[in-house]
Formats: structure tokens, sequence, C-alpha cells
């Protein structure tokens, strides 16, 4: 049976054009940073969390110390007021990894084309935005009443060690600010940073919301230091 030439051609053709578009889906900046979050209903990670907590009735700079293990659970779908379909998010902690889980809180987080958003404790913060660039930056707080949090992209699509995983691709998101108060001798410390990895998301935030004040008597401070590790995560 005889092929005709150009039907070979057209073949050849249609071949090469599908090849093409599923390089260009593969390659599209957007659908590469939404890999940074496994957006999938059962989807879960924990953490291993280390915090520090400062009292400002203490004349001692020395904190109180928490250790703990936090889960984080994708439990279901829903859709929600603006009509998008967003992500029930499911927290337990525990002491340590011989301790039952206990329910914890009820975050929600959304993925789109655009960025990814969590919700917690009613406050709406978009953790990524997409395309991811370095040195991009945006406003954290832009859907929520509180002042304007500048992020930014600080590493994109580098390897590195987080505890004991090897990872290939991470994004780092930071925010940085060191605030002098009216108080010559008053410092605020706001600064935090993320790293996402992909295909697993968060594995690595470190954070401080510490008030310091040097006082002629006695020096004193108020605030949390949390750092949270990732230790384990669903395929």
């Amino acid at each position: 049976m005889k092929v005709n030439n150009s039907v070979l051609l057209l073949l050849a053709t249609g071949v090469i054009a599908f090849t093409a578009c599923i390089g260009e889906i593969d390659n599209d900046p957007r659908e590469i940073g939404k890999s940074l979050y496994p957006n999938k209903v059962g989807y879960e990670v924990i953490y291993d969390v280390y915090r520090l907590r400062w009292d400002d009735f203490k004349t001692s700079a020395l904190p109180d110390t928490d250790r703990f293990q936090l889960r984080e659970i994708i439990e279901s779908r829903f859709i929600d007021n603006a009509g998008n379909q967003a992500n029930r998010l499911v927290l337990y902690t525990r002491k340590n990894d011989s301790d039952n889980w206990l329910p914890y809180k009820v975050y929600s987080s959304l993925l789109s084309e655009y960025n990814f958003e969590r919700s917690e404790d009613n406050k709406r913060l978009v953790k990524l935005v997409f395309p991811v660039g370095k040195d991009k930056s945006w406003n954290g707080n832009i859907y929520n009443a509180q002042d304007a949090e500048r992020l930014k992209y600080t590493a994109v699509y580098i390897g590195m060690q987080i505890g004991n995983s090897i990872l290939d691709s991470t994004v780092t998101v930071e925010r940085k600010s060191d605030i002098p108060e009216n108080d010559s001798n008053a410092v605020f410390k706001c600064t935090q940073k993320e790293i996402f990895a992909k295909g697993i998301g968060m594995v690595y935030h470190e954070s401080d919301s510490i008030n310091f004040t040097g006082g002629t008597s006695h020096n004193r401070w108020y605030g949390t230091r949390t750092k949270m590790t990732m230790v384990g995560h669903t395929p």
C-alpha cells in the first residue's frame, strides 16, 4: 500500500506542532511557578518548629523556648466568596513524633495563574507571585487591611539542603525591616524568610517580630522568633 507523500508531510508537521505546544506548556513561566505549591487534596507536609518568646515584663533577655511539630493537610476543596476554587487546610500539632496529633487551626489557600495566597487567622496573604523572577517584589498584604508588606524573591530555582532533604529547585522569599521607633532607644525588628521547593511547597520559614527598648535601669524585650523546617511530606 502506497502512502501519499503529502499525507506523510502533513502528519510530520502535526507531530512537530504538537511537540512544540507541549514544550511551550512545560516552559510556561507561570506553570513553573505554580509547581512550587502541590495543589492536590490529600497532600500533607510536616515541620519541626522552634519558637522563642520574649516577655516585656521580664528584665532578662533570655526567652522562653518551645519545640513542637506541625502537620498541614490539604483536606478538601471549596468555592470561596469570589467564586474561586480554594483549599481547606487543616493543621495539627504534637510535642514530638511519638505523640498523637491534636487539632490546631484551619486555614485556606488559593493557587491561581498569577499568585499563591493563604488565609491565616482571617488575614489574606499573597505568598508567591507568577512568573517568579529574581528581585521581583510585591505587597503581601494587598488583600487585607494591614500595612503594606514588601516581599521579594532573593533567590530563584537553586538547589539547597533543608534539614536532611536535598532539593534541586527552590525559591526564596524575604521581607526585611529594622524600624526605629520614636524612642531613640527602641527598635522594632520584623523580618521573614520563606523557602519553597518545586513539588513540595514551603520547606523552611524563619521570622522575627521583636521589640527591644533600652532603658536606664534595664532592657525590655517583647516578641517571637520562629523557625520551621520541613521534615516530611507525601509524594
